[in-house]
């Protein structure tokens, strides 16, 4: 595996002379060049083992400098290296956020280049909010030690960070960089959800105070309300997410709340081939009218197109410019203060509020409230009024025309496909697929054999392996032992529900599988009637 080693030992005179040294050496290139990987046996409750490790995680395991020089990205479509030198302007990356009832939000930052000092104040490009760093502190387990600056490379935690979550990005103030974003986390879209409501008033701020630090730790769950009941629903990638999502509210934060049934989540979208709608939004609120006109067209955005979307798979398109926004003549019985201020909103404030808009409505669909995607919104022109075209009314125009455009419409319900391997014994494969084509309504994509550690050994070399049933399968008729097959398939997940048990039945506990969300595929007819029967109460 390393040339240079094999040199040392075939030049050394006596092998044992070959220094220690040599060896660290030889074994981290072969680790750096993913080779090999070393293997400790020890005993954390028993404290056996653990120096050896932590020695090794320094004389194996790659330094920043190791690594290729990370990429940001830029607003402008534009990459940026951003190199290890504590030289350079600062980058750090929240990896992790822990909610402490003495201290606060604990903030756990790597710091990518530049240097992070005491008392800075930092900007986070995600979520664009300043934020001030009241404490350094590097972490001993449950002990801390305060210290004065984070240099590039290290790990170390931040306190006084109110708003910043898992996954931002953070450089210091007076950077010019105000887009500049690390690599974010790949976080698959939640598939499960359930109603959480506190248990009587005095609880409803404590409730929304520890959903928000929970969100805060773990950017895979999504809460929000729902328009039409008022209800809270909380939303993840698993029934077990959501049951340590319970605990943690129930046990650690101590909120007297109730938990709904766990349900699916799935998507609504559209499936004509161009809708073209103008809307009109006039109102009168508290004696102030408001009014604004939006031109919209809308696509559907297919499979396979890899194209820069935004939330929730949709694409918002907004050609928004000087030319583009016709303004009609002002109300004369407006005040000309009020009328000034007004007047004075920028493109970019015109394009967030309609930006907005746009995503509040896509949070909800027409047939069952479940968010809308693949859509591709164009919105290529604005028709404002003066005074009466506040940043309010051009948000809720842009929202309620996106609305009135889905109305009608050929709308389907799209249900979570999920990515399933199964490792299942060769006996057992004929069952295992009638049952996944069945009635599970999967579709296999290909079957393969598990490992291949047999294909460049002698076959008259005679080696004993142990049968491991996590691997292998053994045949009790010829006394050998067959790997086993691999199963890609595409299962709905509804229908994967308790799988588990099922394949333990099936297989006598001999086979395995993991799944994972590949997609969101559009409903049979009967299908979607039966899901929309259920939600709906109806039998």
């Amino acid at each position: 595996m390393d040339n240079n080693i094999l040199d040392l030992f075939l030049s050394a005179e006596d092998h044992i002379k070959i220094s220690v040294e040599d060896a660290k050496q030889a074994l981290r290139r072969v680790m750096l060049n993913g080779k090999a990987v070393p293997v400790f046996c020890g005993a954390s409750f028993r404290n056996i083992g653990i120096q050896p490790l932590m020695d090794a995680a320094i004389d194996y395991l790659p330094s920043p400098l190791d690594h290729s020089v990370p990429i940001a990205s830029l607003s402008d479509d534009k990459s940026v290296k951003i190199l290890p030198k504590e030289t350079e302007k600062l980058c750090a990356l929240v990896f992790k956020v822990i909610y402490n009832n003495k201290r606060g939000p604990i903030v756990f930052v790597r710091v990518y280049s530049g240097k992070l000092d005491n008392h800075m104040i930092l900007y986070n490009t995600n979520i664009l909010h300043k934020e001030r760093v009241n404490k350094l502190l590097q972490m001993y387990a449950n002990d801390a030690e305060e210290i004065l600056s984070i240099t590039v490379g290290n790990i170390s935690v931040i306190i006084g960070l109110k708003e910043t979550r898992t996954g931002d990005t953070l450089i210091q103030f007076n950077d010019s960089r105000k887009s500049l974003q690390l690599k974010n986390i790949d976080i698959p879209a939640p598939v499960f959800f359930r109603v959480v409501e506190a248990a009587g008033i005095s609880e409803e701020k404590p409730l929304e105070e520890d959903l928000k630090n929970i969100l805060r730790e773990d950017p895979s769950l999504y809460v929000h309300v729902d328009k039409d009941s008022g209800q809270t629903l909380i939303s993840s990638m698993g029934k077990l997410h959501l049951k340590i999502v319970k605990d943690r509210l129930l046990n650690d934060f101590k909120v007297k709340a109730k938990l709904g049934k766990m349900q699916i989540s799935y998507k609504e979208t559209v499936i004509d081939d161009k809708i073209d709608h103008t809307y009109l939004y006039e109102r009168e609120i508290m004696g102030k009218r408001v009014k604004a006109q939006i031109p919209l067209t809308i696509t559907p955005n297919y499979e396979n197109d890899q194209g820069s979307f935004n939330e929730g798979g949709n694409r918002i398109i907004l050609n928004l410019t000087k030319k583009t926004i016709i303004s009609d003549e002002l109300d004369q019985s407006i005040n000309n203060k009020e009328t000034n201020e007004l007047i004075k909103l920028s493109i970019e404030e015109i394009s967030n509020a309609v930006y907005t808009g746009m995503i509040s409505s896509l949070y909800r669909g027409p047939i069952l409230g479940f968010p809308i995607t693949r859509l591709s919104i164009n919105v290529h022109s604005l028709r404002l009024f003066g005074a009466e075209s506040t940043k309010t009314a051009i948000s809720t125009c842009a929202s309620q025309a996106l609305t009135d455009a889905l109305k009608d419409r050929n709308l389907v319900l799209l249900e979570p496909l999920m990515n399933v391997n199964i490792d299942v014994p060769e006996e057992y494969l004929g069952v295992v697929l009638g049952d996944l084509t069945g009635t599970r309504r999967g579709n296999v994509l290909g079957l393969e054999t598990s490992g291949n550690l047999f294909d460049n050994l002698d076959n008259n070399i005679k080696i004993y392996i142990p049968p491991d049933p996590i691997f292998f399968s053994s045949n009790n008729n010829d006394k050998i032992i067959n790997p086993k097959k691999v199963i890609h398939a595409h299962v709905p997940l509804s229908t994967m529900l308790g799988y588990s048990s099922s394949l333990r039945s099936l297989t006598g506990g001999t086979a395995s599988f993991d799944m994972r969300l590949s997609s969101f595929g559009i409903m049979s007819d009967d299908r979607a009637k039966a899901v929309i029967r259920e939600m709906q109460g109806g039998f």
